[in-house]
């Protein structure tokens, strides 16, 4: 063929360099559909062309890779030289590709080398020129092309041998555009982090959904009722009682001091009113601190505090803090920030069992919340984190670095200016320390009575955790004559005993101040108590007969005015020494400092002791017995008891003698008797003998012969008498005559709760009740016959302050108002002329009775005045013979002296008002008082059953019968000051 032919086998396609550079430089700036567009371009400029004589409307071939028909062409046209060089490109273009398989994207130096090894080079320019053109598009197609040639392999090289049999070949894949090695990183990156995300959501949906299953519900917040004191109150208002689990004051968030608020926000939160539940920085500044510098940070916001502290527990652990962030997002979603700050500072422990800011404020400062300064509530707010261990009372150095800590802290906020901060520094603070319980020191047996009863009434939980508030009946006035009178009535009874020596020895300095370290860890808030007593060492005995002692820490002496009930004995030194243990108790100078409840220790207490070198304090040797004594006193216009004593030591005993124990009252019983004999026919001047008799006890089945505490038998005499003088087998005589039904309905009609026992012994008390029952049947005297049972609670109200319950006075006509004004008037005479003289110095109206049991184990006075009726008793709690060993006027009778004296010094003197159906008759010290109509009647023992004087005074009786006895005659007035009908006086104003 010629050398123009374009179809010459001969000549093979190939691309220019300067073309392919061309197209190299043109193709950076084209778009991925471009470069599409530009690698079909490039396989066009690499394969040869149709003649330019192709029929109109037809572009030229590209490839005999094209799609194409073979009937569309002329017949000449596909003549054999077109066909060899079909076949002469498509073996070079194998070749091609073979070659590029090994060849870089940019290697285009390689490629021209190819094509002159296949003789490309040769092709004629007619050829090339279209092919330059098209590539100016771009020469990025270049690339693609040599990728695509990569990648198709050995499958394009099939391709290639199957168009030898088939002339239609499918169209070539297009080939990808090139992505820089950055692109591609930072694709991969992106898809990383994209799974990474969705990896995490679904992660942390998953954890949402585990840990929200058992999850209490944050709705319980909106009504919560934090745990909070229940208080018992004083008829004054005065607090005698506190219980709860958590000591818990609710103040509102608007009671509290801005500094106290801004205080706790500086250093638990200050970002609280800006987060939604939690802190993130904070978090990662936590975990950040923990990691790389090995110290732990808290990172809990006040919401998340809260909600541990109200809905979790505070254990550590992942899955709590996870529950805690999840509830603190709901919290914020029910409750505003200040509802959420507001339960906060009421809610959190502050050490010493103080709960919440209020609490903490009395507790440490003796201050409500809104008197707190600003040194005051820094440190409060600096020792939330760690209560126990930073609170001024336990760790004052600890306590003052958070102080300044929350200083700094306010300053940093920009709450408070660096002025203000240093001032507050310097603000010297009064730490009160902790308070004495009001349960065990201000009337601790009257306090745990309501305690138990109102357990029993609303269950101990709501008790200790709803905030009730209890007004009492009490008055601390007339608890603290009770216990003064107790204690000196104790006092009093062991001095008459007589000294029984030390309580115990010490021997050597070491031993003594051992004792005294542990004396000093007993007593309370640093006071010791007037009227308390203490164990002391003796440290020196003086030459004048006195004594230097140690109670803890204190030293002082013992005069010897104040030891003379133990000289008579013998000399000092003959009963005591040094290091010997015993009892005493401060004798308050008249001008001492005081405190509330005690003697301040850091006040100069001046000694008024004789002999020794010494200024310190002044004590009073004492005694102890185990005798116990318990007083009950009320209040007769509505029951409410005012003053309750259970035993001389609350620290020592907690059992109530007073309202728990169930003793024989002896004689004190007999006015109830003598109630029901004049119900049923007897009068005050009724005849009865005191004679001796002899009964069969249906009740033992034994004969039974009881005598009078004197032994003696004195005749016939006035029921009037008998009583006042408590003569035994007048009142057996006079219960057989009534009858025991009589008895049992008079006695439970008066408030005697208690089964009576139908036995002759009963009319002398020789039966268990309580104190209670008889302070209830000795109401009905002096209220004119109608009885007032006792009360302890006036009213209770809840912690907002509304009235859920209230306790009015109950009162019963029990007896008529004539036998009430009988038997007031037969009780006064007890005291005026009987064996109740004890109490005559009194100097009021007043009545009572008293009681001994026959083995002097129990002693007893029951009596009343116009205001108050009162019972005293005196015994052991073990059951044993003579334990007391004296009468209920010397041993009780005084103490119930004592106790009104000081009730009533500023009360002014009220008389016994006389009913209408009874009348004044002259008789006994203030005259005898008889029901209407009765006057010179009455059922009388006249006539004395005549006996042998043998059969009279035999003592024949049989083995195991015990006497019973009444008061010890000795005790009372002169037998000539006994009154008869014909001893007469006149009743006051009459």
């Amino acid at each position: 063929m010629s050398e123009n032919n374009p179809y010459d086998p001969s000549i093979k396609p190939h691309l220019d360099k300067n073309v392919i550079s061309e197209l190299e430089n043109q193709a950076e700036g084209l778009n991925l559909d471009e470069l599409s567009d530009v690698d079909d371009d490039l396989e066009t400029a690499s394969s040869p062309v149709r003649p330019e004589t192709a029929p109109a409307g037809r572009r030229p071939r590209q490839d005999v890779d094209d799609d194409y028909d073979e009937d569309d062409l002329p017949d000449d046209f596909l003549s054999e030289p077109l066909r060899a060089t079909e076949n002469a490109g498509r073996t070079a273009r194998s070749d091609e590709r073979e070659a590029a398989r090994f060849l870089d994207e940019d290697d285009f130096e390689s490629i021209s080398a190819v094509d002159a090894d296949l003789g490309l080079d040769q092709e004629p320019e007619s050829l090339r020129e279209p092919k330059r053109q098209k590539a100016e598009n771009g020469s990025d197609r270049l690339k693609g092309k040599t990728r695509r040639l990569k990648r198709s392999g050995d499958e394009q090289d099939q391709e290639d041998d199957g168009e030898e049999n088939d002339s239609r070949l499918p169209p070539a894949k297009k080939a990808k555009p090139t992505r820089s090695l950055f692109f591609r990183f930072c694709f991969s990156l992106f898809w990383a982090g994209l799974g990474l995300v969705i990896a995490g959501l679904a992660a942390l949906f998953l954890c949402y959904a585990f840990f929200s299953q058992d999850l209490p519900s944050v709705e319980v917040l909106k009504n919560y009722k934090p745990k909070t004191v229940t208080y018992f109150y004083s008829l004054d208002g005065e607090v005698i009682g506190e219980y709860s689990h958590e000591r818990r004051v609710i103040r509102p968030l608007s009671a509290m001091p801005e500094h106290l608020k801004q205080a706790y926000l500086a250093t638990e939160d200050a970002n609280f009113y800006r987060h939604g539940g939690i802190n993130p920085i904070a978090i990662v500044r936590a975990a950040y601190k923990t990691i790389v510098e090995d110290s732990i940070q808290g990172a809990s916001t006040i919401t998340q505090q809260l909600t541990r502290a109200i809905l979790l527990s505070p254990e550590r652990k992942l899955e709590r803090k996870i529950k805690e962030i999840i509830l603190s997002f709901r919290v914020e979603s029910v409750l505003t920030k200040d509802q959420i700050f507001e339960l906060y500072l009421n809610q959190i422990y502050l050490g010493h069992g103080a709960y919440g800011v209020e609490s903490a404020a009395q507790t440490y400062f003796d201050k409500h919340v809104e008197q707190l300064s600003l040194a005051e509530s820094a440190m409060i707010a600096g020792m939330t984190q760690l209560p126990e261990g930073k609170n001024p009372i336990t760790r004052p150095e600890a306590a003052r670095e958070r102080q300044m800590h929350a200083l700094s802290r306010m300053v940093e906020v920009g709450y408070i200016t660096r002025e203000e901060a240093d001032e507050a520094a310097a603000e010297i603070l009064n730490v009160v320390g902790a308070k004495p319980n009001p349960n065990t020191t201000v009337a601790p047996y009257f306090t745990e009575h309501v305690r138990r009863v109102l357990a029993e009434q609303i269950g101990e939980e709501s008790l200790y955790n709803d905030g009730w508030k209890v007004y009492t009946t009490l008055d601390l006035r007339a608890q603290r004559a009770a216990d003064v009178a107790v204690a000196r009535g104790l006092r009093e009874y062991a001095r008459r005993r007589g000294f029984k020596g030390p309580i115990g020895r010490l021997e050597g300095e070491a031993a003594i101040n051992a004792f005294r370290s542990a004396a000093e860890a007993k007593l309370r808030r640093g006071t010791l108590q007037p009227e308390r007593l203490y164990e002391a060492v003796i440290l020196e005995l003086g030459e004048n007969q006195s004594l230097k002692v140690a109670v803890g820490e204190y030293e002082g002496v013992i005069s010897k005015k104040n030891l003379e009930w133990i000289l008579p004995k013998g000399a000092l030194n003959k009963q005591l020494s040094v290091g010997d243990i015993i009892l005493v108790r401060i004798e308050e100078p008249a001008a001492a400092p005081e405190t509330e409840g005690g003697l301040d220790r850091r006040a100069a207490l001046a000694s008024i002791a004789t002999g020794l070198d010494q200024t310190g304090l002044s004590f009073i040797l004492e005694q102890r017995t185990d005798v116990q004594a318990a007083l009950l006193s009320m209040d007769l216009a509505d029951g409410g008891v005012r003053a309750m004593v259970g035993g001389r030591d609350f620290g020592e005993s907690q059992f109530n003698r007073a309202t728990q124990s169930q003793r024989q009252p002896g004689s004190s019983f007999k006015p109830i008797v003598y109630t029901a004999a004049i119900d049923n026919g007897f009068t005050p001047g009724s005849i009865m003998v005191d004679g001796p008799v002899v009964i069969d006890d249906p009740g033992t089945r034994r004969r039974w012969k009881p005598l009078n505490s004197d032994h003696k038998f004195l005749g016939p005499m006035t029921l009037y008498s008998a009583l006042v003088a408590s003569r035994n087998l007048v009142s057996i005589k006079v219960l057989e005559r009534i009858g025991f039904e009589a008895l049992d309905e008079t006695a439970r009609n008066m408030g005697i709760t208690t089964t009576l026992p139908h036995s002759p012994p009963v009319a002398l008390g020789a039966h268990g009740v309580t104190m209670p029952e008889m302070l209830t049947a000795y109401s009905s005297f002096p209220n004119q016959g109608q009885r007032v049972d006792p009360r302890y609670i006036n009213r209770i109200e809840d912690r907002n302050g509304r009235t859920i319950v209230s306790y009015e006075p109950i009162f019963h006509q029990a007896i008529s108002s004539g036998t009430a004004c009988v038997l007031t008037s037969m009780l006064r005479g007890v005291v005026a002329q009987g064996t109740g003289s004890s109490v005559r110095p009194l100097q009021r109206p007043v009545g009572g009775k008293t009681g001994t049991t026959n083995d002097y184990s129990d002693a007893w006075f029951v009596g009343f005045t116009p205001e108050y009726v009162t019972a005293v008793w005196m015994g052991t709690d073990e059951l044993k013979p003579r334990a007391v060993g004296e009468v209920g006027g010397r041993a009780s009778g005084p103490i119930f002296l004592y106790y009104m004296q000081d009730v009533l010094k500023d009360k002014p003197i009220v008389d016994f008002k006389v009913p209408s159906d009874a009348v004044m008759t002259p008789g006994g010290a203030f005259g005898i008082c008889y029901k209407e109509g009765t006057v010179g009647t009455g059922i009388s023992e006249t006539v004395l059953e005549a006996a042998p004087e043998e059969d009279f005074m035999r003592r024949d009786f049989e083995d195991g019968f015990t006497d019973v006895v009444s008061e010890d005659y000795s005790a009372m007035a002169p037998e000539s000051a006994l009154a008869t009908e014909n001893d007469f006086q006149p009743w006051p104003g009459q």
